[in-house]
């Protein structure tokens, strides 16, 4: 719970969340300005099941042996290295150990389950002290161990700082079915105790970003208590007295600023349980979470002078290239590191990764990374050197590689995108040495990374790809990452027909040949593609983009021996060779056969094919061309058997005017008008002609011809043939 000084009232009696015997201490709270807020917190008090020791704590379903509170130091409860450590757990950690803690969820809302949607921001310093409190946060929808991590990164709050301190709130780290209220107040940010929580912080994602901004704000707006004596009561009643505190560290004064009373005798005597009328738990309660669930909430820096010496020894010492040492031992960094500097460079040391040197170029481009606070980490392994092409040289980070030649420069390569290069074959690979930093922020989270023989692209949903060569200049064309093509799913194959190459993305493919060049293929068009073979198939390769924005929102796409044509209601559909030379002298998808239903089908007499549209048809043979039939002249050489009839294919396009229509056909030709339908001539079609057709004396014919032994008549408006 949070509430000002101007708001402070009577402790009040809060139900025990969660967990059996547990007291959460409520915690204070936080406003959009650093500084402007004053924090105080409520005690809660609740009866404990008796056969619950003081010394255990139930977390679904487990006892678990309780953290020694003798050792409780309330002037220095956390360490500042591991209070504000940026690198303390990894995503996958993160969802790990709240799977462990959580099990099967009961309800669907437990944290181990449960995704959550919050809005990119930018990068947000102090107003008073100018200090950095978090840099830039990318929203997005993401599961909740994702947010806690991003947090971590953005504004340097231990993932273990906020899991505990969930726990301690509403016991959500451990809750196999939290309620809504325990999610809208998951951290107790702005919620006080005199008032509704203020509903801009209600839910999981709202809560976790604003309580953890303000565990920063306190340090980096110098806001709050501050390292140094501080009074700290034993609780919000005055009556209980309290007493003076030399806070040891930043880590210590946050956490008395956010719940601002100590535990007393009784309160530590008790372990998880309740202490007396004086006694209050937030403090306690996070150093018990912390102990038993992470371990000491201390550094052990004590090996960190040997380890030092025998790295500094290991590399010559004094007549090595680091020279002599320029410093002290420094310790208090990121995850309780330690240093030393030196004239050629300096050695990290940290509990994990013992002690390594960095120096030259690939120092710069670790410290270019923001060193161990950086994505990289602390290094793992002194410098190599031996064997690798170009005289290169690597060294290894606790999250990635830093690779050195002279023509590249030293350029760090982090997890995710050294996986990818790794499948490659690092630098002994066509890929070759990096040549520039990743570079991150792309769509989707994505990150990239140039290399001297193409560039590597990341996102969580696609892994590391590289895009090389023509294809990368197409997907570059189209928007590359932000394109409707999204990321690399695979690496460039090639060894196609004509020696070409294709490449998978998340939303379709590229494919290239040295005649064609390279073009995408997606969507619906793709998988009439597929259905047709892809390259090997009667189309070939992609000799163009896809079009939009054709009649009624269609799309189409030119190949080798083809074109795929897609609409809405006809989907994807092939057009070839003649077929599509007519369809195009028409007009295509504007025309009045509009977009095809089908493919073509052949096999009609004299070697002809033919093609179904929304509009008609059209008729292909190699006397005639493909030429189109629709409306109620189609319908009439239907009734005559169509190309198999006496009219044969159709030689020409429908002409109308004014009063009618004609077409020719290979053995006559079929007229219209709105009096005398549809009517074919062809025996008398010669005199027909001579008499001015239907625009002469005869008009429109009005039935078919009638033929009697050698001899036809047919029938006209105004007369008679012969």
């Amino acid at each position: 719970m949070r509430t000002t000084h101007s708001r402070v009232r009577k402790p009040k009696v809060v139900t025990m969340i969660a967990v059996v015997g547990v007291i959460f201490g409520v915690l204070t709270g936080a406003s959009g300005t650093d500084g402007a807020i004053a924090l105080d917190a409520s005690v809660a008090a609740s009866s404990v099941s008796s056969d619950i020791p003081a010394s255990t704590e139930m977390i679904a379903g487990d006892v678990v042996k309780a953290a020694d509170l003798s050792k409780f130091d309330p002037s220095n409860i956390i360490s500042d290295a591991l209070f504000y450590d940026s690198g303390a757990m990894t995503a996958g950690e993160i969802q790990s150990f709240l799977d462990s803690k959580i099990g099967a969820c009961q309800n669907g809302r437990c944290l181990n389950i449960l995704n959550t949607s919050i809005s990119s921001r930018d990068a947000r310093s102090s107003s008073s002290t100018g200090n950095l409190i978090c840099s830039a946060l990318q929203g997005g929808t993401m599961r909740v161990s994702e947010l806690i991590y991003r947090l971590q990164v953005s504004c340097g709050i231990s993932a273990k700082v906020i899991l505990v301190t969930l726990q301690k709130e509403q016991g959500l780290t451990t809750s196999r079915a939290p309620s809504d209220w325990n999610l809208s107040a998951a951290m107790g940010q702005a919620c006080p105790d005199t008032a509704p929580c203020d509903p801009a912080y209600k839910g999981i994602g709202p809560q976790l970003v604003g309580g953890v901004t303000q565990l920063k704000t306190y340090r980096a707006a110098e806001f709050g208590k501050r390292p140094g004596v501080n009074y700290i009561q034993w609780s919000p009643t005055a009556g209980c007295g309290g007493t003076n505190i030399n806070i040891q560290n930043w880590a210590t004064a946050s956490l008395y600023t956010y719940t601002p009373y100590q535990p007393n005798a009784a309160a530590l005597r008790a372990g998880y349980g309740l202490g007396d009328g004086c006694s209050s738990y937030g403090n306690r309660n996070f150093y018990q979470y912390y102990v038993d669930w992470f371990g000491s909430t201390q550094v052990d820096v004590s090996a960190a002078p040997s380890q030092i010496a025998d790295a500094y020894a290991r590399l010559g010492g004094s007549n090595g290239v680091l020279g002599q040492a320029a410093s002290a031992i420094i310790c208090g960094l990121a995850a309780g590191g330690c240093f030393q500097n030196f004239q050629g460079g300096q050695i990290h040391w940290s509990r994990t990764t013992g002690a390594h040197p960095t120096t030259g170029a690939i120092r710069s481009a670790w410290v270019r990374a923001n060193s161990e606070n950086g994505d990289l980490g602390y290094p793992t392994s002194d410098e190599h050197c031996s064997g690798l092409p170009d005289n290169g040289c690597y060294q290894d980070f606790q999250s990635g590689k830093i690779y050195w030649t002279a023509v590249t420069d030293a350029h760090g390569v982090r997890a995710n995108i050294l996986s990818g290069w790794a499948a490659r074959g690092y630098e002994r690979g066509e890929i070759g040495y990096p040549v520039a930093d990743e570079v991150c922020g792309l769509a989707g989270n994505g990150c990239s990374q140039q290399f001297q023989g193409s560039s590597i692209f990341w996102s969580p949903q696609s892994g590391a790809h590289p895009v090389r060569g023509s294809v990368a200049a197409a997907w570059s064309a189209l928007g590359a990452d932000a394109s409707s093509l999204g990321y690399p799913v695979g690496a460039e194959g090639c060894g196609l027909p004509q020696n070409g190459c294709y490449q998978d993305f998340q939303r379709g493919k590229i494919y290239w040949s040295p005649s064609t060049g390279a073009y995408s293929v997606k969507g619906g068009i793709l998988s009439r593609y597929a259905g047709s073979g892809y390259e090997r198939g009667a189309l070939g390769y992609p000799t163009s983009e896809e079009t939009c924005g054709l009649a009624a929102g269609g799309c189409s796409q030119t190949y080798g021996n083809g074109a795929i044509y897609w609409s809405a209601p006809t989907d994807a559909q092939i057009i070839r060779g003649g077929m599509l030379s007519g369809y195009l002298a028409l007009g295509g998808a504007a025309s009045k056969l509009g977009y095809p239903l089908a493919g073509e089908g052949c096999g009609l007499p004299a070697g002809g094919c033919y093609q179904e549209f929304q509009g008609g048809m059209l008729h292909w043979s190699a006397a005639t061309g493909a030429q189109p039939t629709w409306g109620a002249i189609a319908t009439l050489w239907g009734q005559l058997s169509r190309e198999r009839g006496v009219l044969g294919y159709p030689a020409g396009v429908e002409s109308c005017d004014a009063t009618g229509c004609e077409q020719t056909f290979q053995n006559g030709r079929v007229y219209w008008s709105a009096p005398t339908g549809a009517v074919s001539v062809r025996a008398a079609l010669e005199a027909y002609l001579t008499r001015g057709a239907r625009a002469g004396s005869l008009g429109y014919p009005v039935a078919e011809q009638t033929c009697a032994a050698s001899s036809c008549t047919q029938r006209f408006q105004f007369g008679q043939l012969p």
